[in-house]
Protein backbone atom coordinates (compact mmCIF):
# COMPACT_ATOMS: atom_id res chain seq x y z
CA UNK A 1 0.00 0.00 0.00
CA UNK A 2 1.30 3.44 -0.94
CA UNK A 3 0.77 6.41 1.37
CA UNK A 4 0.46 9.52 -0.77
CA UNK A 5 -1.51 12.77 -0.73
CA UNK A 6 -5.05 12.45 -2.12
CA UNK A 7 -6.29 15.65 -3.77
CA UNK A 8 -9.91 14.63 -3.21
CA UNK A 9 -9.57 13.90 0.55
CA UNK A 10 -6.95 16.66 1.07
CA UNK A 11 -4.86 14.41 3.31
CA UNK A 12 -2.23 11.71 3.18
CA UNK A 13 -4.03 8.38 2.82
CA UNK A 14 -3.27 4.87 1.68
CA UNK A 15 -3.67 3.83 -1.93
CA UNK A 16 -4.14 0.20 -3.01
CA UNK A 17 -5.60 -1.82 -5.84
CA UNK A 18 -9.27 -2.61 -5.37
CA UNK A 19 -10.00 -6.29 -5.98
CA UNK A 20 -13.56 -7.52 -5.83
CA UNK A 21 -15.91 -10.27 -6.90
CA UNK A 22 -15.51 -9.28 -10.56
CA UNK A 23 -11.79 -9.88 -10.35
CA UNK A 24 -12.35 -13.27 -8.74
CA UNK A 25 -14.85 -14.17 -11.46
CA UNK A 26 -12.38 -13.13 -14.20
CA UNK A 27 -9.59 -15.19 -12.62
CA UNK A 28 -11.83 -18.26 -12.46
CA UNK A 29 -13.19 -17.73 -15.97
CA UNK A 30 -9.73 -17.42 -17.56
CA UNK A 31 -8.16 -20.20 -15.52
CA UNK A 32 -5.81 -17.89 -13.65
CA UNK A 33 -4.52 -15.87 -16.62
CA UNK A 34 -6.29 -12.77 -15.29
CA UNK A 35 -3.75 -12.66 -12.45
CA UNK A 36 -1.31 -11.26 -14.99
CA UNK A 37 -3.61 -8.26 -15.47
CA UNK A 38 -3.69 -7.26 -11.79
CA UNK A 39 -0.59 -5.00 -11.96
CA UNK A 40 -2.48 -2.85 -14.48
CA UNK A 41 -5.30 -2.13 -12.02
CA UNK A 42 -5.10 1.50 -10.83
CA UNK A 43 -4.27 2.17 -7.20
CA UNK A 44 -7.18 3.89 -5.44
CA UNK A 45 -7.51 5.92 -2.26
CA UNK A 46 -8.83 3.74 0.58
CA UNK A 47 -11.02 6.61 1.84
CA UNK A 48 -12.68 8.08 -1.25
CA UNK A 49 -11.83 5.57 -4.01
CA UNK A 50 -10.25 8.08 -6.38
CA UNK A 51 -7.52 6.61 -8.61
CA UNK A 52 -4.00 7.83 -7.92
CA UNK A 53 -3.63 8.83 -11.59
CA UNK A 54 -6.68 11.08 -11.33
CA UNK A 55 -5.30 12.81 -8.27
CA UNK A 56 -1.95 13.36 -10.02
CA UNK A 57 -3.67 14.82 -13.08
CA UNK A 58 -5.74 17.19 -10.97
CA UNK A 59 -2.75 18.36 -8.98
CA UNK A 60 -0.97 19.07 -12.28
CA UNK A 61 -3.83 21.34 -13.34
CA UNK A 62 -5.99 18.77 -15.10
CA UNK A 63 -9.74 19.04 -15.18
CA UNK A 64 -12.38 16.57 -14.05
CA UNK A 65 -14.48 17.48 -17.09
CA UNK A 66 -14.21 14.46 -19.40
CA UNK A 67 -15.57 16.46 -22.34
CA UNK A 68 -12.47 18.65 -22.18
CA UNK A 69 -9.94 15.98 -21.16
CA UNK A 70 -11.14 12.52 -22.23
CA UNK A 71 -9.57 9.57 -20.44
CA UNK A 72 -7.28 7.63 -22.73
CA UNK A 73 -8.65 4.12 -22.33
CA UNK A 74 -5.93 2.46 -24.36
CA UNK A 75 -3.28 3.32 -21.78
CA UNK A 76 -5.04 1.18 -19.20
CA UNK A 77 -6.30 -1.69 -21.34
CA UNK A 78 -3.40 -2.40 -23.68
CA UNK A 79 -1.89 -4.95 -21.32
CA UNK A 80 -5.19 -6.73 -20.82
CA UNK A 81 -5.72 -6.85 -24.59
CA UNK A 82 -2.30 -8.43 -25.12
CA UNK A 83 -3.02 -11.04 -22.44
CA UNK A 84 -6.36 -11.84 -24.05
CA UNK A 85 -4.74 -12.34 -27.46
CA UNK A 86 -2.08 -14.61 -25.94
CA UNK A 87 -4.78 -16.61 -24.16
CA UNK A 88 -6.73 -17.09 -27.41
CA UNK A 89 -3.55 -18.17 -29.21
CA UNK A 90 -2.76 -20.69 -26.46
CA UNK A 91 -6.26 -22.14 -26.52
CA UNK A 92 -6.21 -22.46 -30.30
CA UNK A 93 -2.78 -24.14 -30.19
CA UNK A 94 -4.01 -26.65 -27.60
CA UNK A 95 -7.19 -27.40 -29.54
CA UNK A 96 -5.28 -28.15 -32.76
CA UNK A 97 -3.12 -30.81 -31.10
Amino acid sequence: MDFTHCTNCQKKTGHKRSLGIGTLFAVLLTGGFWLLALPFYPKRCIVCGQAIRQSMQESAGGSKDLAIHPRLWYRTWWGILILLVLFIMAVSAISTQ
